[in-house]
């Protein structure tokens, strides 16, 4: 779902710009993973589980194709002048950050999907509030 989602933020992009884009998506997959995490949590979804979760991990992975490279531009925005160094530290940050907190929520899976689903909701969120906060820089 990352692929189709490429296109199609180029053009939303254009109209709404990165932040307000970043801002919505995220807000978006926290909604959705509340929802979603729990019906499962009350066990609603009953037969369709499976295919409830991959839906879910599709707008997961359609969430990223809308953020990761807006937040990437956004992050590299003030450091034009420093780009590869700082394009190098960015990608360790994210691999290590992505690590340690893969590491925690892996700590507490179930055997339910709902401790990655809320996870999913929670750091959303997080996200969602960082950016509504994150100062624009005024170049």
């Amino acid at each position: 779902m990352s692929a189709p989602a490429a296109p199609i933020n180029g053009l939303l992009v254009l109209r709404l710009g990165m932040r307000p884009l970043v801002r919505r998506a995220l807000l978006a997959q926290m909604i959705l993973s509340l929802g979603i995490g729990l019906g499962f949590a009350l066990d609603l979804w009953g037969g369709a589980a499976f295919w409830v979760f991959f839906a879910w991990s599709c707008s997961v992975f359609a969430v990223a194709g809308f953020s990761i490279g807006n937040l990437n531009a956004l992050a590299l925005e003030p450091l034009g002048h420093i780009a590869g160094m700082a394009a190098s530290v960015m990608g360790a940050l994210a691999t290590v950050g992505g690590a340690v907190l893969g590491a925690v929520i892996g700590q507490v899976f179930d055997g339910t999907p709902v401790p990655l689903i809320l996870s999913a909701a929670a750091l959303s969120g997080l996200g969602a509030i960082v950016m509504i906060w994150m100062p624009r820089d005024r170049a």
